[in-house]
């Protein structure tokens, strides 16, 4: 045991001067804690490494997430201001109605009143008939002209009404599809093949490509560009692992070449979800992701659906 602790290490140190090489000795056991030493500093700073990456990734979808809730606030905002301000003008229109109709009862109670004091016996059978019967020209033609705008209100009010629940389903629609619509990057990183011709970097042959393809680190997070549900996860041919999501309205987007998937068939996700990480599964040359957007079937240029 002690022969084991009395091993050393010898470093020879040689100066490309004309002075005289020199060495030194450490024991076996210092030098091997060293090693470890440094090893374990490595790991460590391997560990911080990745730590950050993933706190990068995390504030990234947060600042999607931030921008896509903030546009969303305001127009929906902008629709509940309109809505409120047409309710508003409704209040205002029954508030009419029932102060019109509470005067013309107290024109018409006043009237009668004054008349039944100032009535002789010969006067009636004259007044009974002025209140069941008849009226005075002037009394006649302002009762007409309120009870035709209280009809005129009336007939209004149900058409706003349906109106207001037709915009009330028109704003929840509008989110819904708003909401449905590809917006965001799906992945950070950089676009080094566009939607288009292009020339096959295995074939050499100009051919269509369908989608844009980002590059980025082995790993990296892939986001639902909207909301909708997963309809396929599994590997498929020269795309490796691929992922459509159909998120309704036509619209469905398709990202592959991952290395893994974060979803299964038939969940549901939101605009911001992390689904997969990039690879370079299938028919690729490194590692991207390749993200194609279509529409009633048909694809289309994923650019213009990217903010």
């Amino acid at each position: 045991m002690k022969q084991k602790f009395t091993k050393v290490f010898t470093v020879f140190v040689v100066p490309h001067t004309e002075e005289a090489t020199f060495s030194f000795r450490l024991p076996l056991w210092l030098f091997k804690a060293a090693c470890a030493f440094f090893i374990i500093l490595l790991l460590l700073f391997i560990y911080l490494v990745f730590g950050t990456m993933n706190l990068q990734e995390a504030v990234e979808k947060n600042k999607h997430l931030q921008k896509n809730t903030r546009t969303q606030r305001e127009e929906i905002d902008e629709m509940t201001a309109k809505t409120d301000g047409i309710l508003s003008q409704i209040a205002k229109l029954e508030d009419f109605k029932s102060e019109a109709a509470d005067k013309i009862d107290q024109e018409l109670e006043a009237s009668f009143s004054s008349l039944e004091k100032e009535q002789t016996p010969s006067q009636e059978n004259d007044f009974r008939l002025f209140r069941g019967e008849s009226r005075s020209p002037e009394n006649n033609s302002v009762i007409n002209r309120t009870e035709q705008n209280l009809k005129t209100i009336n007939s209004l009010l149900p058409k706003t009404s349906e109106a207001i629940a037709e915009l009330k389903d028109d704003v929840e629609e509008y989110s819904k599809r708003m909401a449905a619509t590809p917006k965001i990057w799906p992945t950070r990183g950089r676009i080094t093949s566009d939607f288009g011709n292009r020339r096959d970097p295995f074939t050499q042959v100009t051919n269509f490509h369908r989608g844009v393809d980002i590059a980025n680190s082995h790993g990296t997070a892939i986001y639902a560009t909207a909301d909708g549900n997963v309809i396929f996860s599994g590997y498929k041919g020269g795309y490796g692992n691929l992922i459509v999501i159909d998120h309704g309205y036509g619209y469905e987007t398709h990202y592959a070449h991952l290395s893994r998937a974060e979803v299964s068939e038939g969940q549901q996700v939101s605009r911001g979800d992390i689904i997969g990480r990039m690879g370079r599964t299938g028919r690729a040359m490194g590692s991207h992701l390749h993200y194609e957007v279509h529409v009633d079937g048909t694809p289309v240029d994923p650019e213009d659906y990217m903010e």
